[in-house]
């Protein structure tokens, strides 16, 4: 019974699997130091004659070497399988079969191995994946990889592996839940600095308000304020200086301001002819080259556009129309407003201004006969008001009294008047 059993065996290892005994092989990696992917090729190999007891054995020790004790486990099972084949009960079916009923009997073993779901190379790949994932304690992506293999090891892995990935997700939502409320603490914190800033600047602001109402309280007519630069010493090495302003009214939150001393020499047009404010040439320079020159953008805006009233003058003239300037020269009635100006008032004293040094060197006319109230040598000053003629305009004199002179003459000093915005932030 036994001699054509193990014939007809022979027979079916040749037809089944045609798979040459590899234990010399798996002896010779083992002894060369092969890799571990190679040692799991070998040992697959070897599985597959699983006709083959010694190799299944082998297989077994391989899998216990590499450290996979259940695996090791597993195929020594399947050793067992293979064995109990080679019992008397198993021969006496095997017995009498021709070649094809060999073939036959080699698919249905085949069919029966499958269906017990031996893991080929890529599963055993997989696996050990999944084992090195376990041992980094990474539970939850270990236990997804088990349950998907056709291992019965793994399975009871997956198992196993329940509990511990249960308490990584129960870890990994703990530590969710501490940064989302590291956020939403990180957020309050920025939203409760964020107001803390508001109200700082709110309270900054009402300081500076209140400030501010404190000052324009104090800003009244007779006040001097710095504004804007213009060349003013004639020293050109030390750059421009700071115009020095006189406050002639306050209304509201706006300053009328006129320059305390003459900035500059220029006739009150350029051409003799007919000639009032509206068109002169002196206006066009006023809000054009001495604007620009003289202040800085923020400043222009801090300075309000004025309906200027060109109406009427002191000599049965009249002037043509309102003009919208920034820059402007006083009228006749404004300076006698203001500053007391009139025809025969040869002692006013207000009404005197002293050209800089710069504009006496551009050829303004100043006398020592007649000084301002800081002592000063006093020049002439043009009003924008017509003068006797249509080719005269009004004057303020070095002794302080209202006259016309010709629109040509160049020794008469530029004395800029504006209003400016006082809530501008400026001043």
């Amino acid at each position: 019974m036994k001699r054509p059993l193990h014939a007809l065996w022979s027979v079916l290892l040749a037809l089944a699997l045609a798979v040459s005994p590899l234990t010399g092989t798996l002896h010779s990696a083992q002894a060369s130091g092969a890799n571990y992917d190679q040692q799991y090729e070998l040992a697959i190999g070897l599985l597959r004659d699983l006709l083959n007891a010694d190799n299944l054995r082998e297989a077994a020790k391989l899998f216990r070497e590499l450290g996979s004790q259940s695996l090791a486990r597993y195929y020594a099972y399947y050793t067992d399988v293979v064995l109990s084949l080679l019992e008397d009960d198993a021969a006496a079916m095997i017995e009498g079969l021709d070649t094809l009923d060999l073939l036959e009997m080699n698919e249905a073993f085949t069919a029966n191995l499958a269906e017990r779901k031996l893991p080929g190379c890529a599963d055993l790949r997989q696996y050990g994946q999944a084992r090195q994932l376990e041992l980094n304690q990474r539970y939850t992506e270990a236990k997804a990889i088990f349950a998907s293999l056709s291992i019965l090891d793994a399975i009871d892995r997956a198992i196993r592996l329940n509990p511990l990935a249960r308490e990584e997700q129960r870890q990994a939502a703990e530590e969710a839940a501490r940064q989302e409320a590291e956020r939403k603490a990180a957020e309050e914190a920025a939203r409760q600095e964020a107001e803390r800033q508001a109200a700082e600047e709110a309270e900054r602001k009402a300081i500076v308000e209140a400030l501010w109402a404190e000052t324009l309280r104090r800003i009244a007519p007779g006040d001097h304020l710095l504004f804007g630069r213009y060349e003013q010493d004639n020293d050109l090495s030390n750059g421009s200086e700071a115009i020095e302003w006189l406050v002639l009214n306050v209304v509201d939150d706006r300053a009328l301001l006129l320059s305390r001393y003459g900035l500059d020499v220029q006739p009150y047009h350029n051409q003799y002819e007919k000639i009032t404010w509206e068109h002169c040439s002196l206006r066009q320079w006023l809000n054009g080259d001495f604007l620009r020159r003289a202040f800085t953008a923020q400043e222009q805006a801090a300075i309000l556009t004025t309906a200027v009233d060109n109406s009427e003058g002191d000599w049965d003239t009249y002037g043509e129309n309102m003009t919208m300037d920034q820059i402007f020269l006083l009228s006749s009635a404004e300076a006698h407003i203001e500053l007391g100006a009139s025809q025969n008032d040869i002692w006013n004293v207000k009404s005197r201004m002293s050209p800089t040094a710069y504009a006496v060197k551009h050829g303004a006319y100043a006398t020592d006969h007649a000084q301002t109230a800081d002592g000063l040598a006093s020049g002439r000053w043009w009003l924008r008001s017509p003068g006797r003629t249509e080719t005269n305009a009004a004057v303020i004199t070095g002794n302080g009294a209202l006259t016309n002179y010709s629109i040509l003459l160049d020794d008469v000093c530029v004395r800029p008047a504006l209003w400016i915005d006082l809530t501008s932030g400026r001043f």
